[in-house]
């Protein structure tokens, strides 16, 4: 018998699961709404990713379009010429893909400290329900927090971090080891859900902005997204940090994913820790950035691989090696991509 009784090749899930879903404002969805309103500012990608989807879940439910809300502030602590082209690049990709999927995106860029103030609530006063990401570094938790005082109608933060979900432990592991124990006995169930990996066309028509809200918080010019060197340095930002040839977006972070994995990947357990062998992934700044979903990255290990659910070891006992039932290689990786 397979283990947990799942029969070999069953169908993988997708879907939004409950763990994942923090209401933010415990209110009744908006029947007045115009729009349900995403929040775009960790989970920056339109593809597998749990927040995205349960925003669409929302407007297919009640039958309103999607509104996609992706801001760039300008007054946080690392805001540099180097962030802010790969997050602007990353936005015109997203831009391409709500475009093709029917669905409304509404960039906004800070050219002021602060000139974003008061754009999410504006919005929300027009929604059914307003869908964010949840993530704990950084400024977002504190952000969540304001926005919670704002918005007057249903909000939901959405954690589509990581392969486990955030709410499945409520306790700092000490080390390494006990940590990849639990996640030995709590991931197979939920591997066995995943995230969209393609955006579904939505069947209606596109949400409005609403005038008064385009003139007080314009969208980013077109410029600007396409990485104008002027429009860029017109920004408040540190321009001593400056752009580099990196591409930040979903597309670009696939195409480095994947270069990694049919390539490099093989060497990554004997030649990571040797700098000269350039045997590492480099897509910590897609993965920080939001750019790249870790479902994604063991989606193409997997692939790679060829592993399916069935080939997890029966022992949850915190070895770095031999859970996955992958090469040498590949458990090393993803040690270091889900473990630290």
């Amino acid at each position: 018998p397979h283990r947990r009784g799942r029969p070999r090749g069953s169908r993988v899930v997708t879907g939004v699961p409950g763990e994942r879903i923090r209401p933010l404002v415990d209110a009744p969805l908006a029947a007045k709404g115009r729009f349900v309103l995403y929040w775009m500012t960790a989970h920056r990608r339109p593809r597998h990713n749990f927040a995205l989807d349960r925003a669409v879940e929302l407007a297919e439910q009640t039958r309103r379009p999607l509104l996609v809300l992706e801001g760039l502030r300008a007054d946080h602590a690392y805001a540099t010429a180097r962030s802010h082209a790969f997050v602007l690049a990353g936005m015109r990709h997203n831009r391409r893909a709500f475009r093709a999927a029917n669905i409304r995106y509404y960039p906004f860029v800070e050219s002021r400290s602060g000139d974003g103030k008061g754009l999410l609530a504006a919005l929300a006063a027009h929604a059914v329900a307003v869908v964010a990401d949840d993530t704990p570094s950084y400024f977002h938790p504190r952000m969540l927090r304001a926005a919670a005082d704002v918005v007057r109608v249903r909000m939901e933060a959405v954690d589509a971090c990581g392969l486990l979900p955030m709410n499945a432990t409520e306790k700092p592991w000490p080390t390494a080891y006990a940590f990849r124990r639990f996640l030995q006995r709590e991931l197979p169930e939920r591997l066995e859900t995943k995230p969209q990996s393609r955006l579904r066309t939505q069947p209606t028509t596109v949400a409005r902005v609403p005038q008064d809200v385009r003139r007080r918080w314009p969208e980013a010019s077109a410029r600007l997204l396409a990485g104008d060197a002027a429009a860029l340095a017109a920004l408040p930002l540190d321009h001593e940090v400056g752009a580099l040839a990196i591409e930040g977006g979903q597309g670009a972070a696939r195409r480095r994913l994947l270069a990694f994995v049919e390539g490099r990947l093989r060497r990554y357990a004997d030649e990571r820790n040797q700098p000269e062998a350039e045997a590492t992934s480099g897509l910590s700044p897609h993965l920080h950035f939001g750019h790249l979903s870790t479902h994604e990255v063991l989606d193409a290990v997997a692939k790679q691989e060829g592993w399916s659910l069935d080939d997890l070891s029966p022992r949850a006992d915190g070895r770095r090696a031999g859970w996955w039932g992958m090469s040498e290689s590949a458990e090393a990786f993803l040690d270091q991509v889900i473990t630290w």
